[in-house]
């Protein structure tokens, strides 16, 4: 019988953050999100329910999975850009996750990918992807092995999303994602990849 993960890895864009040019988000969060005050963001987050698209993607599906019974989760770690964004987005999704009742016992972190940014091609293409499948890799070895890791790869870069949904495939991991007009998560159905060590 196959061991049920325990630890998610989650590819993390800045669909809440770009929520402060969305004319249809609550005036107060857009407030909070174009001035970038964390707290300020954190405290117009509790007032929405998880699952309403104003609070990003990368929280609406977390707390999908942390609401089924497919996975007792133990850990959380968002993988973020190398960007001031990025860190923020890191930050907030902590500190919400972490302070939230009902997934207290779920360690939450952040790590933020070397390289990982818009603003140099290059550096994005010889330093940012290859950080990325490192850091995918030592998180899969800290949590015991592939059978103990899942990847929300929802988002992110569409380079980034690629290279989790790969290294998932390959390694046999379960492997999910949520399009923002999607009603819910998906995984991915196995596809024949594999690894050449």
């Amino acid at each position: 019988m196959k061991s049920k993960p325990h630890t998610l890895l989650c590819t993390v864009g800045t669909s809440l953050l770009g929520h402060a040019k969305n004319p249809e988000a609550p005036e107060q969060l857009k407030q909070a999100l174009t001035n970038r005050r964390k707290q300020a963001i954190l405290d117009q987050l509790r007032l929405l329910e998880c699952s309403d698209r104003f609070c990003g993607a990368e929280i609406n599906t977390v707390t999908e999975l942390l609401n089924s019974d497919r996975y007792v989760l133990q850990k959380i770690v968002f993988l973020v850009s190398d960007t001031a964004e990025g860190t923020l987005s890191g930050q907030i999704l902590k500190e919400y996750f972490s302070e939230r009742r009902n997934f207290s016992g779920t360690a939450v972190e952040y790590d933020v990918v070397a390289g990982l940014q818009d603003g140099d091609p290059k550096r994005f293409k010889t330093k940012g992807l290859p950080n990325l499948v490192r850091k995918i890799g030592d998180h899969i070895q800290t949590a015991g092995g592939p059978e103990f890791v899942a990847i929300d790869a929802t988002g992110g870069y569409k380079a980034q999303i690629a290279i989790a949904v790969l290294i998932g495939q390959a390694l046999d991991l379960p492997v999910f994602y949520k399009h923002e007009r999607f009603d819910a998560i998906i995984d991915f159905p196995p596809m024949p990849i594999s690894l050449d060590f």
